[in-house]
């Protein structure tokens, strides 16, 4: 799906900026559909951590063919919030960052469609946030051919240029997966 391949992109630019082979990532992902919940209103998410092992020997297809199970996979486990999972694992807390998950990748594909109100124009925009609790946060919205790349981040760790030139090479890395989705990881171009 292009969820899973937007996500299996994000790991590899994380392993490619940071030399990491380890890599987890945040997912928001809403679990009240799998309970039977879905007269729920609100924003009711769990983060969803996604370890993946990065081996840039690999192409993209065959990392992608890899991930796209193991993501699936963890889907099956997005009742089970986070709070409780850190509690189990024992993680000790530091109160200046969030424990396991520094970065997160959100995905909010198609969010206006089937959305129509009589008579009336509307168009989308995101509210920019103030303050972020993961290092990083990206978000992936969009619709149709386009896709918007929103990244809020902690000030304490990043400047706008960094994090302006992270975006370029993000982007970047999705054009050369693009054009050579069978090329080895490790020779994808980035900025």
């Amino acid at each position: 799906s292009f969820v899973t391949t937007l996500i299996a992109a994000f790991e590899i630019f994380l392993h490619r900026i940071t030399g990491l082979e380890d890599i987890v990532v945040g997912l928001p992902a809403a679990g009240q559909s799998t309970e039977g919940q879905d007269y729920l209103v609100g924003h009711a998410v769990n983060l969803l951590p996604l370890r993946a092992s990065v081996d840039s020997g690999l192409t993209f297809s065959q990392y992608l063919v890899k991930r796209k199970p193991e993501i699936l996979d963890s889907y099956d486990h997005q009742r089970y919030t986070f709070g409780s999972l850190i509690n189990k694992l024992n993680i000790p807390r530091d109160p200046s960052r969030i424990p396991l998950v520094p970065v997160s990748f959100n995905v909010d594909i198609g969010i206006t469609i089937g959305v129509h109100f009589h008579d009336c124009e509307f168009s989308f925009t995101t509210n920019p946030r103030n303050y972020e609790n993961f290092e990083m946060f990206i978000n992936a919205a969009g619709s149709g051919n386009n896709l918007t790349l929103e990244c809020t981040y902690n000030t304490d760790l990043f400047d706008n240029s960094i994090i302006t030139t992270r975006m370029q090479e993000f982007v970047v890395l999705l054009e050369s997966i693009t054009h050579n989705p069978d090329e080895k990881i490790a020779y994808l171009e980035i900025l």
